[in-house]
């Protein structure tokens, strides 16, 4: 990963969180503990955050906190012929005709690519999801409602009771048990 990607993913962790660690750095960008180390301490001279013991912190934080991790056309290209075998065999326990939900994230969107010959009823909270299924499927696609997070192209309700808890499907896919109930297929 290039300097200028690392950067941009540090500056976007610390706006998510009021203190990010080095490991967390690590894991999100990849890269070794003495190139974050480097890039915090140059971040912090651009005065772009502030360098604290084991990590950074907004020099500025958010009154909003969103979500931490990397981008997803950062984790877009990352193990690509993984995600799409395990999209493949997820599409495969799927029958034409029946409701499914798919969470948003890189690994699931790699499912729009073996959908595209099917005609399901297909519940999601992602953006890139929805909008390949509407332009190379006959799925009917529906969306969630709640805050958009344009790093993860994802929307997330901020309310306990919300429009997916009337949903139900046979299948769910990705890290779903944290938004998503099921969808009727009415």
């Amino acid at each position: 990963m290039h300097e200028k990607e690392r950067h941009r993913i540090i500056l976007s962790a610390v706006q998510d969180k009021p203190v990010i660690t080095v490991p967390e750095l690590v894991d999100l960008t990849d890269s070794s503990e003495a190139t974050i180390r480097r890039d915090i301490a140059a971040l912090h001279v651009q005065k772009r955050l502030r360098r604290v013991r084991g990590g950074a912190e907004a020099i500025n934080p958010p009154q909003f906190v969103g979500l931490a991790g990397r981008p997803f056309s950062v984790n877009e290209g990352l193990h690509a012929r993984q995600k799409q075998a395990i999209a493949k065999e997820a599409v495969a326990l799927c029958q034409d005709g029946e409701p499914i939900i798919i969470n948003g994230g890189t690994t699931t969107f790699q499912m729009v690519h073996f959908l595209a010959n099917r005609r399901m009823q297909v519940f999601t909270n992602s953006f890139p999801i929805a909008e390949h299924l509407l332009k190379h499927s006959k799925n009917t696609v529906m969306l969630s409602g709640g805050t958009i997070y344009r790093e993860q192209n994802i929307i997330l309700s901020p309310f306990d009771n919300d429009v997916t808890r009337n949903f139900y499907a046979p299948h769910v896919h990705g890290r779903a048990g944290a938004w998503a109930a099921g969808f009727d297929g009415g």
